[in-house]
């Protein structure tokens, strides 16, 4: 049987939607193991911790250094439990058991599901990206990227162990984030990165809750 080991970052900017993400996230299955990785400072999720199988908490005052710790944090757990595969799912993702049924039927070892993000002007995109362009909806099923935003993403044993999460800056500025810079160094160690067009999930994206401080 394949174990797969579910991973949500959370924080209190997310928190008006957790209730219905849980509820969502549930649903998945109970095949599933499930780690809530809580990095908020005033928000308390504590209290839902005994819903899941692991549960962590930490804090760190730069939004993108959190998310990055969040995934080490997960990638450790999946990698010394011995799963076959973690999946990140973001805590205003909404996906259902099909589409995450498609992600492992795959095998895989890096493979998102078609989420979609906002460009700079607040315009829906697809966070997959190849010659730095957004992926061409207008083709389907399963196509070969350069990055993938790590919203609702699956990833093997084997690419977990060589790669890892860290934010690039330059100048104080964020130039590559922890999921952009995970695929790239696990492309550069031969690994593949992948997305399903086929499989879309539910993005709520209508707001930027973090704050994207850069000292």
């Amino acid at each position: 049987m394949i174990r797969v080991l579910v991973a949500t970052p959370i924080n209190e900017g997310k928190e008006d939607l957790f209730e219905e993400f849980t509820y969502n996230l549930f649903k998945l299955g109970k095949d599933f193991k499930y780690l809530l990785v809580d990095n908020s400072k005033d928000a308390d999720f504590g209290g839902y911790a005994g819903a899941f199988d692991h549960y962590t908490h930490f804090y760190l005052p730069r939004a993108f250094d959190r998310i990055a710790m969040a995934r080490r944090i997960a990638k450790k757990v999946a990698v010394e439990m011995d799963y076959d595969y973690l999946l990140f799912i973001d805590s205003d993702v909404f996906p259902e058991r099909k589409e995450i049924d498609k992600l492992i039927d795959s095998k895989l070892d890096i493979v998102s599901a078609m989420c979609m993000t906002l460009d700079q002007e607040g315009m829906p995109i697809p966070n997959a990206w190849i010659g730095g362009r957004p992926v061409d909806l207008r083709l389907n099923g399963i196509v070969e990227v350069d990055t993938v935003g790590f919203g609702c993403t699956l990833i093997s044993k084997h690419a977990l162990e060589l790669s890892d999460f860290q934010v690039e800056r330059k100048e104080g500025i964020v130039f590559t984030g922890e999921d952009f810079y995970f695929c790239k160094v696990a492309k550069n160690n031969g690994i593949r990165v992948f997305v399903n067009l086929d499989a879309s999930v539910r993005h709520k994206i209508g707001e930027d809750h973090w704050d994207y401080d850069v000292d």
